[in-house]
């Protein structure tokens, strides 16, 4: 996974680098750590608000979405997610990490549950282009 991370910030940086403009504008955030209550996401929602005033193309959460796997969070995650940006949905990547399998059996489990509960566009390891970047998931 931590080649995933390096190689993906990696192409997103060179991609900014090379373009008079913009050619992707990227929110980040990791460890948000979420519990069962929507005011566990209060900290998300100030970021998503941020990205939406920055006009991001792309989110990524890099891990530890939850701070365990809470089926109640992740649907507090996408419904702020939803009302944050109601039209122009900037493209979403999410990479999971330890605390997103706590209380599951194991890790494939967890991810599947995760993909369904937050509506996840990709497949816990993947590759997408977006706006002629590519990342590895």
């Amino acid at each position: 996974m931590k080649v995933s991370r390096v190689l993906s910030l990696g192409t997103v940086l060179s991609c900014m680098l090379l373009a008079e403009e913009p050619i992707l504008r990227v929110g980040i955030m990791t460890d948000t750590h979420i519990k069962t209550t929507r005011e566990s996401c209060r900290l998300v929602q100030s970021a998503l608000e941020l990205f939406k005033e920055q006009k991001a193309d792309l989110v990524i959460n890099v891990g530890d979405i939850a701070d365990y796997h809470y089926p109640e969070g992740y649907k507090h995650y996408r419904d702020i997610f939803n009302e944050t940006f109601p039209q122009d949905k900037p493209k979403e990547i999410y990479i999971y990490a330890n605390h997103d399998t706590l209380n599951q059996p194991d890790w494939d489990t967890a991810f599947a549950a995760l993909k369904e509960r937050l509506q996840v566009p990709h497949n816990p390891r993947d590759q997408m282009e977006i706006n002629g970047c590519f990342f590895l998931i």
